[in-house]
């Protein structure tokens, strides 16, 4: 009896950690303090809803963009990335939803529109982001290499 017990606790803890544990993201500082910047000037109360797209060329630049919307509504396209990323950025003591570049190019909005093993190109939905807005760009030593918004 005390076996079972143990066996039910042991499987919720790790069906409960699996399910809320984060992936914390933290940037160099110098584009750190940069991003907080422009939320302030974006949103100074921070009531904005505010999340974070991560994108890596090949030359080895990242590109963070923010994305913000006053009136706390989400996109449609990015709902249910958002919704079932783990990923978070950390900008001074606020968690902020990540998302990545691969999300679009590998993940698919439709899970019942997959096909079937070795037929599934041409049958699986992708999308892409076009973004016209605040993104920093920099090196993995966090060198700025510029700052674009449109």
């Amino acid at each position: 009896m005390k076996k079972s017990i143990l066996i039910i606790f042991l499987l919720v803890g790790f069906r409960g950690n699996a399910q809320s544990s984060k992936i914390l993201y933290i940037i160099p500082d110098s584009v750190e303090v940069s991003i907080e910047n422009q939320i302030i000037k974006l949103s100074p109360d921070r009531n904005a809803f505010i999340f974070f797209l991560l994108t890596k060329n090949n030359e080895g630049i990242y590109s963070l963009s923010l994305f913000y919307d006053k009136r706390m509504q989400k996109d449609k396209l990015m709902n249910k990335a958002l919704k079932l990323t783990n990923r978070v950025l950390l900008i001074d003591e606020v968690k902020y939803p990540l998302i990545l570049d691969y999300d679009f190019a590998f993940g698919t909005p439709k899970e019942n529109q997959t096909g079937t093993f070795g037929n599934r190109e041409g049958n699986i939905v992708r999308s892409n982001v076009l973004f016209h807005g605040y993104t920093i760009f920099f090196n993995k030593l966090g060198k700025i290499i510029k700052v674009s918004d449109f």
